[in-house]
């Protein structure tokens, strides 16, 4: 992670602890704080601007306590679609490049529309032609999107791909590049995904980018520990 992305997410985990503390839903339905505390987690670790509904002009440090010199550096440009805050912004980017320096087809993958959305933006700023497939996508330009993405003579890039909104059948293998921009919760929607560009039998190569931020203690380590651990039993 960048030092912008650490420091928001010692915010969400100041935040996290400060309503676990007064929640007292937490202790008797749990599932639905959880999801949402992950769902914070997970985007301030994608980017900070995705982060936590942050204010305009930044966060705003504390006067003491837990939360007290928490602050990110967001002043300049918490408003703006900068690359450079995120990790994994900036090797998505990379990757991009470089599988179009090679005239093959990128898929970026992610639960999360807002941050395909917000990839999106980066992406065709840097002048990447973008198609996107979501479960908002409607069934007749499914088809459209997926014929282009498999024809070699088409001119787009790359596709972002909601995990959920796959649905079986869905064979995408004109892409043999493939960025999950996290780990999921069930492992087995990443597989899902990445059958979508490879299929047994199969001759060319396919390359498997899985981005996880932070070190040992960052939530999306543990996920990953976990799809490990669970592969292994």
């Amino acid at each position: 992670m960048t030092p912008s992305q650490q420091r928001l997410y010692e915010l969400v985990q100041v935040t996290v602890a400060t309503a676990a503390h007064s929640d007292r839903d937490a202790q008797t339905n749990p599932a639905p704080k959880f999801l949402s505390l992950f769902s914070a987690f997970r985007k301030s670790m994608f980017h900070p601007h995705l982060g936590a509904g942050l204010p305009p002009g930044g966060i705003m440090p504390g006067s003491g306590g837990p939360g007290h010199g928490v602050t990110a550096p967001f002043t300049a440009y918490h408003q703006e679609e900068d690359a450079s805050l995120s990790g994994k912004t900036m090797v998505v980017l990379k990757v991009a490049a470089m599988v179009k320096a090679r005239q093959e087809r990128l898929i970026v993958a992610s639960i999360s529309t807002a941050t395909l959305e917000f990839m999106g933006c980066l992406l065709k700023k840097d002048g990447f032609i973008c198609h996107e497939l979501t479960g908002e996508t409607l069934m007749s330009d499914r088809g459209r999107i997926v014929t282009e993405l498999n024809d070699p003579s088409s001119k787009g890039h790359v596709l972002l791909l909601s995990i959920k909104a796959g649905g079986t059948g869905l064979n995408l293998t004109g892409a043999n590049n493939l960025v999950l921009v996290e780990p999921s919760l069930n492992p087995c929607a990443d597989e899902q995904a990445i059958a979508r560009i490879y299929r047994p039998g199969q001759c060319k190569d396919v390359f498997i980018y899985l981005l996880v931020a932070g070190d040992t203690r960052a939530i999306e380590m543990q996920v990953m520990m976990l799809q490990v651990s669970h592969k292994t039993q």
